[in-house]
């Protein structure tokens, strides 16, 4: 995937591992996780399409926002995670 770069090893055996990621990366994955757990658990289809539908746009869109007041603002590790795109006032995707 290219994204070695963006986890940060433990300096020393106890050490926390970091991730770096922009938030619209953690969405993605908190918009997916239900979905696969409900296949797992046969409550939704697998049915698959060939492009992402608009409504899974729009899912990810609602979790951006959700997400957005709860995130961190600052640069610093927050539970081995740091989101890179705290200065940008595009991460709130205004123009949606």
């Amino acid at each position: 995937m290219g994204a070695s770069s963006r986890v940060k090893q433990p300096d020393w055996p106890m050490g926390e591992r970091v991730v770096f990621a922009p938030l619209g990366h953690v969405a993605f994955v908190v918009t997916k996780v239900p979905n696969v757990l409900g296949v797992t658990a046969g409550t939704r289809s697998m049915m698959r399409v060939a492009a992402i539908s608009d409504s899974k746009f729009l899912q990810w869109v609602v979790e951006m926002r959700r997400l957005l007041p709860t995130s961190p603002s600052d640069a610093l590790p927050h539970t081995g995670l740091v989101l890179v795109d705290v200065g940008d006032p595009a991460r709130g995707l205004p123009q949606f």
